[in-house]
């Protein structure tokens, strides 16, 4: 759980945007010092209230327990305000600078504000942000001036599902009042929370950072590990564009793969219906150029008077042979011009009279021409 404490105004907030990457690594930074107060709760610091000294503070003094789980024995009263360290009996001077900072503060019930809100469910950092804006509504001082943490509490919710939340409020003022008259009396404190918190929800929760000397065993591993947690993070922020980019590249590369199949079976029937469809252009000028040959012998028929008959018809193209029989050849050829759709009608061959019939053998070759509408 990630303690809240008292709110300062963000990068953005002092002054102008601050660029991509480098909002990135204050981001990651953020995202560090909440997850080092978490492994520090869980790793270095005793459990809150679950054995070790608790303190408990009231406007006349300060009264001392020895917490063991659920069972507490009192140890002393101190009268406040302590003048010295000199106050302190010095049996239970020891035994406070025994504890090396496994000391709890209870501030009174009377001096906090415990309340139960449900809010949208989402993480650690993004409850700390809403809540700021919710306690502004029910404090009875700004909230500059408050210092408070919060506990999830209750089953987890479903999905799109509200969460609750409870949250204890301080006054800022009073909490750093006791923080720095233990100080001054060498006493280190590991946590401030509310007197009603219950002793087994309290670890990791504090209105205050802990004081100078509290977990102060594994310091300097602890820092190492946090340096290094920091440049990885950093190294991270600034290898991320790199890795998305690389990610999407993958990506765009395994779809190309998927479709390029579908895409070559799209070109190749696209190639068929191309090399069909001139196919059949080319057999649509074929038959253009080339007259059908019973059009052209209805053509033939209707030109030619009775007492003439082909005896041939020969196809090129647009020119059309005929050989045939007729009374007068040169009556043929005329009929074949008057149509309108033979032009440049000659004979091919002399014309020759068949002397047992008297009929003229001719031989013509005129080109057909399209109708005309």
């Amino acid at each position: 759980m990630i303690d809240m404490q008292q709110a300062r105004p963000s990068g953005t907030e002092r002054g102008r945007a601050a660029p991509a990457p480098l909002r990135a690594i204050r981001w990651w930074l953020g995202e560090l010092d909440g997850a080092w107060r978490d492994a520090r709760a869980l790793l270095v610091r005793a459990p809150h209230g679950a054995d070790g000294l608790v303190l408990e503070a009231s406007a006349e003094s300060f009264t001392i327990h020895r917490q063991s789980g659920a069972r507490r024995s009192t140890l002393g009263r101190v009268a406040r305000p302590v003048a010295s360290r000199a106050a302190l009996d010095p049996g239970l001077r020891a035994t406070l600078a025994a504890a090396r900072g496994r000391a709890i503060v209870e501030l009174a019930a009377a001096d906090t504000l415990t309340r139960r809100l449900r809010l949208p469910d989402a993480g650690p950092a993004d409850l700390a942000r809403m809540l700021r804006f919710e306690l502004a509504k029910h404090l009875p001082f700004p909230i500059e001036e408050a210092c408070w943490y919060f506990r999830a509490v209750g089953p987890a919710p479903g999905r799109g599902a509200a969460r609750e939340v409870e949250v204890s409020v301080a006054p800022l003022a009073l909490a750093v009042a006791i923080r720095d008259e233990l100080a001054a009396l060498g006493i280190a404190a590991d946590g401030f929370v509310a007197a009603d918190l219950p002793a087994d929800a309290r670890s990791g929760l504090s209105f205050l950072p802990p004081t100078a000397g509290a977990a102060s065993g594994g310091g300097s591993v602890a820092r190492m590990v946090a340096l290094v947690l920091v440049i990885a993070a950093g190294g991270a922020s600034l290898a991320s564009p790199l890795l998305a980019d690389r990610a999407r590249m993958q990506t765009l590369g395994d779809e190309i793969a998927r479709l390029e199949p579908a895409a070559k079976r799209g070109l190749a029937v696209r190639e068929q219906a191309l090399r069909d469809g001139e196919r059949g252009e080319a057999l649509r000028r074929m038959r253009q150029a080339r007259p059908d040959a019973i059009a052209t012998l209805a053509l033939l028929t209707a030109a030619i008077d009775d007492a003439s008959w082909l005896v041939s018809l020969a196809l090129s193209g647009p020119e059309v042979v005929i050989d045939g029989r007729s009374p007068s050849a040169a009556a043929v050829a005329a009929a074949l011009e008057r149509t309108g759709r033979f032009e440049r009608v000659s004979f091919r061959a002399p014309i020759a009279r068949d002397p047992a019939t008297g009929l003229e053998r001719f031989q013509i070759a005129a080109i057909l021409a399209e109708a005309r509408p």
